[in-house]
């Protein structure tokens, strides 16, 4: 039985009517979900294409080693139902799997381009292009009226940046487009040894729940939040 007493005036899950999609699931979104689903989320979509390999452990700090192999998006559905199930038998096998419990987690297990089907509610991007990130935003464009809030998490080394704002504010919807979206050429490239560390993952899932709660209760939220940890 899960009782969230302790938050309910911060975020109350059972006033939260949106489902999430992640999309990516490797060093931004691997503990946003299994963050989500403890604070009472109960409808999770992964969007990835990847398996998790070893170099991946470490840095993604959600998942486990047994994993190494699997989609991430199993290796995803593996962390939230470890952490929120008080029983579960994970079966990697099929993609689809889903336990008897209040949380589940739909896993596709591909890219999402300008003309996948299927996305509404709150959207997190987490993937690691911009030419990626461009075919999200076209999606996102032509789903505007069926998505409420859309937060984009970039990290490099031990820089951040957030964009967080709803699709129907043109004005910010612009300020990212013409501003944000440029091309992967123009993103300074990091020695492979730098790229991401876990702690990372960590503060950026901390930052993208906290604004899932400050939408949640209708206080502002900042459209552009770079940070730099040293």
């Amino acid at each position: 039985m899960r009782n969230f007493s302790d938050q309910t005036l911060i975020f109350n899950p059972d006033t939260w009517g949106w489902p999430v999609h992640l999309i990516g699931a490797g060093g931004i979104n691997n503990l946003v979900g299994p963050l989500l689903a403890k604070t009472g989320i109960t409808e999770i979509h992964v969007w990835d294409n990847d398996e998790l390999e070893v170099r991946n452990c470490p840095t993604e700090i959600a998942y486990s080693y047994q994993s190494v192999g699997y989609p991430k998006t199993a290796a995803m559905a593996e962390a939230i139902y470890r952490l929120t199930e008080p029983e579960y038998s994970p079966d990697f096998a099929d993609p689809g799997y889903l336990p008897i419990g209040p949380v589940h987690v739909h896993q596709h297990q591909r890219r999402i381009s300008a003309l996948t089907p299927g996305l509404s509610g709150v959207v997190i991007c987490g993937v690691d292009s911009m030419a990626s990130r461009k075919e999200i935003w076209k999606n996102i464009k032509a789903n505007f009226h069926k998505i409420p809030l859309y937060i984009d998490g970039r990290s490099g080394g031990e820089q951040t940046m957030l964009f967080t704002f709803s699709p129907v504010d043109f004005e910010c919807a612009d300020a990212y487009e013409n501003g944000w979206l440029y091309d992967d050429d123009e993103v300074a490239t990091l020695p492979c040894g730098a790229r991401n560390i876990g702690y990372i993952s960590a503060y950026l899932a901390a930052d993208i729940t906290r604004i899932i709660t400050r939408f949640h209760r209708g206080l502002p939220i900042e459209f552009y939040t770079p940070k730099t940890y040293v």
